[in-house]
């Protein structure tokens, strides 16, 4: 959508134990090529996320995805999210899936941005190691 080429590093880590599971991951990007005419791209992303798997299936988690925009001015250049995910993993035939609901309060964000985020997802799952 920036209509400019992007590419920049890439970090995550991961660590699972019980019901626990805990990630972050997180880029920095810059655009390269593209459209000069369209604005530079120079963003950080930091998504940190911990979840609590209960034995029926169900997940409850907090998985905000939180920005820095380098070309933004400071008041504008943060969207930090914060909420929480409820979802449930379940087979459908012979695949596996995983169906989540989750709002988030955007508590720093730019000028004119939504005030708040909706999302459903639904993931297929290929699980290894049964």
């Amino acid at each position: 959508g920036t209509g400019r080429w992007s590419a920049g590093p890439t970090a995550g880590l991961a660590y699972s134990d019980g019901p626990w599971f805990d990630a972050i991951l997180t880029y920095q990007l810059m655009s390269f090529a593209g459209n000069r005419e369209r604005g530079s791209v120079n963003q950080t992303y930091i998504e940190p996320l911990i979840s609590y798997n209960f034995e029926s299936g169900w997940y409850v988690q907090c998985d905000p995805a939180i920005t820095y925009d380098w070309t933004a001015d400071t008041a504008n250049a943060w969207i930090i999210p914060m909420g929480a995910d409820i979802g449930k993993a379940f087979k459908m035939g012979s695949q596996d899936l995983s169906l989540q609901v989750g709002s988030y309060d955007l508590l720093k964000r730019p000028d004119g941005a939504p005030q708040w985020i909706a999302r459903i997802s639904v993931t297929f799952l290929f699980p290894t190691g049964h």
